[in-house]
């Protein structure tokens, strides 16, 4: 038993080298194409919502934010804000931008938000639930709807677990074993949730499923254009609506 364990674990730091320089690799190669092409998604996507959830008719620049968690280099940040007119702020654990008049970046922790209550007029997070740990989560949806006004929009991107190919470790059908498990291959916390249990979590938290949009895999029409991406989704966007009236005074 000890034998196997030990072996077990020296799988896993040898798979965790030999992963993160494949990772390095891809970023340098295509991780700017990628968040290009993410951001551009998105805008598409509130493009389309724009009439049902007239979330931008009252916008005024003056009094009306957008917030990104989890925001990385602010990519999505910035496209978000430019194309809508939006003043926005951007979090991370780490600073990875500088300030400017329009845009604000800063260090902050999604499950503790130092925004006062209802200051944004929408949220996005993009690859950030499946790295908050389980037992956080609730609180970290908590905080989101704190921050939103009432009827206010938050966009989350999903990873679907049971793509083929897990997205974190690039295993065959390793997203199908227990979250517990995702870590072990991994040089991070990740844990990657149901879109199910997602949805149940939002609503606990006061949130109004709006529509749940299935994309496929970035840079393959061959994923993208045909019934594959219907069956295997590389992704989710979940588009929920913060409802005031069941929130707790």
């Amino acid at each position: 038993m000890r034998t196997k364990v030990l072996a077990m674990v020296g799988a896993s730091l040898f798979y965790r080298l030999f992963y993160k320089r494949i990772k390095e690799k891809m970023w340098r190669v295509s991780g700017v194409k990628l968040f290009e092409e993410r951001s551009a998604f998105v805008v598409d996507l509130l493009n389309e919502l724009k009439k049902d959830l007239k979330i931008f008719n009252s916008v005024r620049t003056a009094s009306h934010y957008l917030l990104d968690i989890g925001c990385g280099k602010g990519d999505l940040t910035e496209k978000v804000s430019e194309t809508y007119n939006l003043k926005a702020v951007g979090v991370d654990l780490d600073k990875r931008s500088s300030l400017n008049s329009k845009k604000t970046f800063l260090v902050a922790d999604g499950c503790s938000l130092p925004f006062k209550p209802k200051f944004f007029i929408l949220v996005v997070s993009f690859s950030l639930i499946e790295h908050i740990f389980e037992d956080r989560r609730q609180k970290f949806y908590e905080e989101v709807s704190k921050v939103l006004i009432d009827d206010g929009i938050f966009i989350m991107q999903l990873p679907n677990r049971y793509f083929p190919v897990e997205q974190h470790t690039f295993i065959p059908f390793f997203g199908y074993f227990p979250s517990r498990l995702h870590s072990t291959f991994y040089h991070d916390y990740v844990n990657v949730p149901s879109k199910d249990k997602t949805v149940d979590e939002l609503i606990k938290g006061g949130f109004e499923i709006v529509r749940i949009v299935e994309y496929g895999v970035p840079f393959s029409s061959f994923f993208r254009k045909n019934m594959l991406s219907k069956i295997f989704p590389f992704g989710f966007l979940i588009v929920a609506k913060k409802d005031g009236m069941k929130r707790k005074p």
